[in-house]
This record gives structure tokens, sequence and C-alpha cells, in this order.
């Protein structure tokens, strides 16, 4: 048994810069977090990105999914629609420490865009995109992170069975329960035109057959508001 002594060298691959949200489009916050609305980014080797939160409503939902398909074109130039959407509530430059091929997290704060701080209801839209000088390579195809993030208690659900048939049914998202009271509007397939049809009922339910409302395909999106919060399905 002669021992052989020899030497290894593991080179450690190079990590490309990375900029990863945990969910992107558009989705509703866990209810139980709303007072404390984060929207978490990963990134690894940038030093900083530009961060820009907008208060919207369901008005400006189209403009935002026109965005996303937008850049999931493979056009990754500048998305002029972000220059009217809603409201900027703050456009801002947030730091990493850049510790070489390390990821790290951001908690971006969500509530200073909430329409209702003090019950966490809103809708918010977060723009998360590398800085130019933070890029080692050509800025115009940077990673862009967009999402349309709700915070609410309510759920909206929809079951038709003709042009005049069908029930919205309205409950609580922490407790499953029905929520009465709730005002029900229909949007057409681009949201830009709305109508109020009525109330949900003590069991949480709105009848079509009680209106005069008649469902067409142009009709996509319903929608359930109990004073500040508002959902759209």
């Amino acid at each position: 048994g002669k021992s052989v002594t020899r030497k290894v060298t593991i080179n450690k691959p190079k990590v490309k810069q990375q900029l990863i949200a945990f969910r992107t489009g558009s989705y509703t916050l866990d209810p139980g977090l709303n007072k404390k609305a984060y929207y978490k980014v990963l990134a690894v080797n940038y030093s900083e990105v530009r961060v820009v939160l907008y208060r919207v409503t369901i008005a400006d939902r189209e403009n935002f999914m026109y965005g996303l398909r937008y850049n999931q074109s493979g056009k990754r130039l500048d998305n002029p629609f972000y220059k009217s959407i809603g409201h900027i509530i703050s456009d801002k430059v947030v730091q990493f420490k850049n510790v070489k091929d390390e990821p790290e997290e951001l908690q971006i704060d969500l509530r200073p865009a909430l329409l209702d701080q003090s019950n966490g209801f809103g809708h918010v839209v977060v723009y998360v995109e590398p800085t130019k000088k933070s890029c080692n390579s050509k800025f115009k195809y940077r990673t862009k992170l967009h999402s349309w993030v709700t915070c609410t208690h309510l759920a909206v659900d929809a079951f038709v069975s003709d042009v005049i048939s069908g029930y919205i049914l309205v409950t609580d998202l922490n407790s499953g329960l029905a929520v009465a009271d709730a005002e029900i509007s229909i949007y057409s397939t681009n949201l830009k035109h709305s109508t109020a049809i009525g109330k949900s009922d003590k069991h949480g339910v709105y009848d079509f057959s009680k209106s005069n409302f008649r469902f067409s395909k142009s009709s996509m999106y319903f929608s359930a508001k109990l004073k500040t919060d508002s959902v759209i399905s």
C-alpha cells in the first residue's frame, strides 16, 4: 500500500446575473398578510434595481394585461403603458450588498400603494428592473418583473348556464362564509365599460334571472365591492 497524493482543483462556475420574483402576473395575496403586504424579489450579482409601485383600480387591468402580452412577445424595450397606468406612488432605486454569486432577497412593502391602508385593501402594480448601471449585458434585454397584486378579503365566482341564467357567489377569503350586500358589476372584455347589476343577498348570492342582465361573450369579468374592498374575476 503505497500512498499517493494528488492535487485537485475545483473551479467554481461563473454565475450569471439573475432577477427573480417569487410570483409574477396577477394574483391575490393571502388575506392574513394584507397588513404586512410584501412583494419578494431575489437578485444575484446585481448592485441595484429600480422599483416602481402603482396604485391601480380595476379599470387599469387591461393596460396591465397588454403590458404582459407585450413583454412576452419578445419586444423587450420600454413598455409605454406604464406611463399612464394608475398613479405612481413611489419610483426609487434600491441598493443590494451585492456579494458575488450570492442570492439576496428584497421585500418590497406594498402598503403605501394600497387604497385602504388601515384595512390592507387595494390593488397594486409592482414593476422591478435592474438599473443600467448594474447590468453586465445590454440594457434593452434586461429582466423586467411586473405583477398585479390584489389585497382583499373577498372572493367572487360566477356560475353561468345560459344568457339569462346564472349566479354570482361572494365569499370571505378568511372564513369562507357568504358576504352579503357586496356590489356586483359586470365588465366588458377590455374592462373599459362596466355595469352595476345588483348586490349579493344574505347567502352571498346574486341571481341573474332577477334582473335584465344578459350574459354575452363580450362580458367576461365580474367584480365584487364592499366599501373599500374589491376583487375581479
